[in-house]
């Protein structure tokens, strides 16, 4: 059985005044993700919801 890794789905919120931006998406590294979209980001990130699956199949349908 080969090595599969894990998959997550992510939202993510940002705020500025009154409007919300919401980024969804996949990633096989959270981390990095989140690290990349804070340094591209202007505004300040309010909530991030993870799903995790060991499954990638799982995850693509959702984004």
């Amino acid at each position: 059985m080969k090595y599969e890794k894990i998959s997550y789905l992510y939202l993510i919120v940002c705020r500025f005044k009154e409007y919300k931006f919401i980024k969804i998406g996949r990633t096989t590294d959270l981390y990095r993700r989140v690290h990349n979209i804070k340094t591209g980001c202007p505004h300040e990130i309010t909530s991030v919801l993870i799903m995790k699956s060991e499954f990638e199949e799982e995850v693509i349908p959702m984004c």
